[in-house]
This record gives structure tokens, C-alpha cells and sequence, in this order.
């Protein structure tokens, strides 16, 4: 009767030791079956939160896990996205564009944040308004956002772009240029927008926290990925606004998570995202619109190839918003 009991007591020993080990194999499983992605993306602050979901395992628990892949060069993330060597990128709407018409084989997702104030033209104190400008040397990077900025802000002042004296340089040169008076105007980005009025040598002549919607930042995949993680993909869109929603439930760690991932201080990052305004889920539902009903990132997406077509940046015909935005993925979130 003892050997009996004892063989009954073994036998339910291992069963519950055997049990054990199954749910931890299927654990190790679960988590080594998560789809694996790699974004590529630069030091502009607008992506901080994905380093925020980075650090507090948001991704790992929406069931995915990232790599984030710091390439400056414009050139070099849209050659990594042809070549297939990562499957997404952050980007703009206005560049997507460029590089869907150059041969990146992709579309947005979903959208990260807009410009609001944190992008502008600063000018002499002599050059009051747009129209001011026309005869006057104003720089700015083609092909990129403060590029995309200046014409929209010439066109709705009633210029064009052969009305101004066109400077090719880096947004982060034209600042330190501008300060130094060798310009009348140009395109930048904080903090040189308020050194340049701080400095004496001129103002604030507009910035995208009077033209918001026009500098929109974006997330977009391959399509091969699309197809082949589509779960991932939704992962990283729902971790996006858990982010967002974990930064506002805990500011300060938040902060000072994202401002060394930017080897910033908490002071500094701050200063910085005040011009930017992060997009949640019921935001990007309204920019970009549900599938069948576009919203105003279609219209921002298309304007942007027109404005590259007339002045020369693209000789060919640009890609269409309605291949190459998917909202499908930010309704699927929650």
C-alpha cells in the first residue's frame, strides 16, 4: 500500500514537474517566435518615444522585438530600404514621397508626430513678410523638409520659387550662416530658429506652428514586410501610442529615458519637443484618414510631388498617397 502511494505520489510529482517545463518551453517559444524588425532612423527628437518603448520592453510586450538603427545620411536610410538591409524606415511625408518616386518599395503605416514650431524661416528685420522675400537669397536643403516648408510658405504668400535667390545648404549650416549675415533668410530648425532672433541679425518670419500639417513625420515599411510581418508591423503602431500613453502617465522617467537617448539633458529635451506635437491614434485617424475615406496626409503627400515635379527635383511623374499610405494598420490599433 506504501509503495502504491509513493509510486501514485512520484507519478504526480512529474506530472507537475513535466508540466512545468512544457509552459516554460512554450514561453521560450512565444518569445522567440515575435517577429523581429529593424527601423532606421536619425537624431531628429520627433522619434523619442520609440526609444522610450525600447527601454521599458513596450515593444517586446505588444509582441515584437526592434532595432533601431541611427543612419544620418538621407542618401544612405533610402539606399538601406532599396537594398532591403532594413525593414523600415522614419521618414517625413514630403521625403517618403521623393524616395517612393526614386524606387523605395514601401508605404506608411502611420505617423509619428507634426512640426509645430520647431521648423521655420528666419530673416533679416528689413524682410517683414513672405512677400518680402522675392529678390532675396533664402537657403535651405532640396529636396528635404525645410525645402517642402519654403515652398509651401512662398506659394501661400503668393511667390514662387524662381521669385527668390535659391542657397543649396544643410538646415543645420543655414542657421550659424544666417547668423553670421552672409544670407537674408533661411530655412531651419531649433534651437537655431531662436538663436537667429536672439542673435540681433533678424526674426522669426513664419514657423510650422503657423503652418502645422505641412512637415508630418512618418513611419513606412517595405512592402515585402508588410506582406511577410504584418503582426510585427501592427506591434511597433500599437507600442508607438503605449509610449505615448506610458510618457504621459510617468513625465519625468519619460523624460529623462528619452532625453539620454539623445544624450540630452532633461532641460534640453524638453526645450526641444515643445515645437514638435506627437500624434496618438485618434490624431493619426484624423490625418491620416480610414481605408476608402483619405485624410489631409493624402493631400500633404501629393502636394509635396507636385512641388518636386515644377522645380526640378524629380523629372519624372511622382507617386500617388493613394499607393503609398496604408492607414489599415492604426485602425487595427487600440
Amino acid at each position: 500500500m506504501k509503495n502504491r502511494k509513493l509510486v501514485l505520489s512520484l507519478t504526480t510529482f512529474f506530472i507537475i514537474v513535466l508540466g512545468f517545463v512544457v509552459l516554460s518551453c512554450k514561453s521560450r517559444q512565444s518569445q522567440t517566435e515575435q517577429p523581429h524588425l529593424t527601423i532606421s532612423l536619425n537624431s531628429w527628437i520627433g522619434w523619442a518615444p520609440l526609444y522610450l518603448a525600447q527601454e521599458k520592453g513596450i515593444f517586446k510586450k505588444d509582441g515584437v522585438s526592434v532595432d533601431l538603427t541611427r543612419i544620418e545620411d538621407t542618401g544612405a536610410r533610402k539606399a538601406t530600404m532599396i537594398a532591403g538591409k532594413v525593414d523600415g524606415y522614419a521618414t517625413s511625408l514630403d521625403n517618403f514621397q521623393l524616395d517612393s518616386t526614386e524606387g523605395v518599395p514601401g508605404k506608411i503605416v502611420m505617423l509619428f508626430d507634426e512640426s509645430y514650431g520647431a521648423d521655420g524661416i528666419v530673416a533679416k528685420n528689413s524682410i517683414r513678410n513672405v512677400s518680402d522675400l522675392k529678390g532675396k537669397s533664402v537657403a535651405f536643403q532640396p529636396g528635404l523638409p525645410s525645402h517642402f516648408l519654403l515652398l509651401q510658405v512662398l506659394q501661400d504668400g503668393g511667390l514662387t520659387y524662381k521669385d527668390i535667390k535659391p542657397v543649396d545648404m544643410d538646415a543645420d549650416k543655414a542657421g550659424p550662416a544666417f547668423i553670421a549675415g552672409t544670407l537674408d533668410a533661411a530655412v531651419t530648425w531649433e534651437p537655431w530658429l531662436t538663436k537667429a532672433s536672439q542673435s540681433g541679425h533678424g526674426h522669426i518670419l513664419v514657423s510650422t506652428r503657423e503652418k502645422p500639417g505641412v512637415i508630418v513625420d512618418a513611419l513606412a515599411f517595405r512592402n515585402d514586410v508588410l506582406s511577410a510581418k504584418k503582426q510585427g508591423v501592427l506591434a511597433i503602431v500599437q507600442a508607438w501610442f503605449d509610449a505615448l500613453q506610458y510618457w504621459k502617465e510617468h513625465p519625468q522617467e519619460s523624460e529623462a529615458i528619452m532625453a539620454k537617448s539623445y544624450s540630452l539633458s532633461v532641460q534640453d529635451f524638453q526645450s526641444q519637443v515643445s515645437g514638435v506635437k506627437f500624434l496618438d491614434r485618434t490624431e493619426n485617424l484624423q490625418m491620416l484618414g480610414t481605408t476608402g475615406k483619405p485624410g489631409a496626409a493624402y493631400t500633404t503627400f501629393d502636394t509635396a510631388g507636385r512641388f518636386w515635379k515644377l522645380t526640378g527635383v524629380i523629372q519624372h511623374d511622382p507617386t500617388a498617397s493613394k499607393d503609398h499610405i496604408d492607414p489599415s494598420f492604426v485602425e487595427s490599433a487600440k
